[in-house]
């Protein structure tokens, strides 16, 4: 039976509809781009740890690789006597995570075993717990650091600590670590009776903290105070001020000779 023209007129026009179509649809959702997933409760904290100080034991942890599509606003503190059986006790805004980059849980009892976890809350919900970890309060010691500036730039600093009050266990020695010492720490490792320590630096602009750790017999460590000194960039291998105004007196002063030797000289 032989097509007439009518039909083939009308078989173009049905093929341009669905290229149109096509065309709108590869438009709409480009080739290779998935479509947008609904929010969804974030992926857990990671890289939690636990550090005790004397009766505290302070945790810190990373954000959680996916946010699930909504911004975190919380975090959730558990705490348990047993890693299976863990309560929620403490909630972390985030601004307060920002800030201290963790938490601090206080008033724990010398030799017990904590076990701790965390998990991030957004608009749909809470995450899964990450993984847990444990900490172990125990005496700390009390840490005392002081600068004297004895020239320019150039400071003396001294450092010493108290052994911890009460030691019910056998004390091995500690560690003092300082941070932000040419960018990197330091780990000094002192034993019972060396409880001291002396720096001469001319530090520029440059923030140093300085914690000291007791180490106990079983592995345990308990860390003490925490000192930072901050020292300002004019300080250290910074320049002398009162040598730069000088010097910019001078440079005007020779300006000003110059413009009113070149106008007498207009004048005549």
């Amino acid at each position: 039976m032989p097509i007439s023209s009518k039909d083939i007129s009308r078989t173009l026009v049905v093929m341009l509809v669905i290229l149109q179509i096509t065309i709108v649809l590869s438009l709409a959702v480009p080739n290779g781009t998935a479509v947008e997933e609904p929010p969804s409760p974030p992926s857990p904290p990671h890289d939690l740890r636990a550090e005790a100080r004397g009766s505290e034991v302070y945790l810190s942890w990373e954000v959680p690789f996916d946010n699930g599509g909504a911004t975190i606003f919380n975090y959730s503190v558990y705490k348990g006597l047993n890693a299976s059986h863990l309560e929620r006790v403490m909630n972390v805004s985030v601004s307060d995570y920002y800030l201290n980059r963790g938490c601090t849980m206080r008033n724990l009892t010398d030799g017990e075993v904590y076990f701790f976890a965390v998990q991030a809350v957004n608009s749909m919900g809470a995450s899964y717990l990450s993984e847990v970890v444990s900490a172990k309060p125990l005496p700390s010691p009390v840490l005392t650091v002081v600068s004297h500036e004895t020239s320019f730039g150039h400071f003396e600093i001294s450092v010493g600590w108290e052994p911890p009050e009460i030691v019910s266990r056998n004390l091995t020695g500690y560690i003092l670590y300082i941070d932000g010492l040419e960018m990197h720490t330091l780990a000094v490792e002192k034993g019972l009776d060396d409880r001291s320590y002396f720096q001469e630096l001319d530090p520029f602009g440059e923030m140093l903290v300085y914690r000291v750790a007791a180490v106990y017999d079983d592995g345990n460590v308990s860390y003490s105070n925490t000192v930072v000194l901050q020292f300002a960039m004019y300080e250290g291998v910074g320049f002398n001020t009162d040598g730069v105004l000088i010097v910019i007196a001078v440079a005007l002063v020779i300006a000003a000779s110059a413009v009113i030797a070149w106008k007498v000289r207009g004048k005549h």
